[in-house]
């Protein structure tokens, strides 16, 4: 999934609603922190494809990003046992959360960089670096 079709998803899924809400799992440190990162790789991103300003000398995200998405949120259905649906909607909101404090920022790009920098360590430890051809 491509950053722009990544965040289409996340877009369509906020704007979905089920009849029937999934409960929503607990989640621990580790897995809260990965669904947070997540969020940020698909927020990031997104406005790196539609060259946003906010994210100009940003370390561009790629395939690793959204393969940490899509293992990140296999990850939490496995380890919870929670629906798709359960999962999505805490990615959704997650999301929210993460776009909500970006745009607070009276900083836009250093806002960003103090949230992706964290990140970018659990992308590190999760998805190998591509070796350069």
């Amino acid at each position: 999934m491509r950053g722009p079709a990544l965040l289409a998803s996340l877009a369509l899924a906020g704007s979905a609603q089920a009849a029937s809400p999934a409960p929503l799992p607990k989640l621990n440190l580790q897995q809260e922190a990965a669904l947070r990162c997540s969020a940020v790789f698909a927020l990031v991103s997104g406005e790196q494809v539609r060259n946003a300003p906010a994210s100009t000398g940003l370390p561009k995200l790629d395939a690793r990003a959204r393969e940490y998405f899509v293992v990140t949120t296999a990850r939490l259905m496995d380890e919870t046992g929670a629906s798709r649906d359960a999962v999505t909607a805490l990615t959704r909101t997650r999301y929210a959360q993460v776009r909500d404090e970006m745009a607070k920022a009276k900083d836009p790009v250093a806002a960003r960089r103090a949230i992706l920098t964290p990140c970018l360590s659990l992308l590190d430890a999760e998805v190998a670096p591509q070796p350069r051809k």
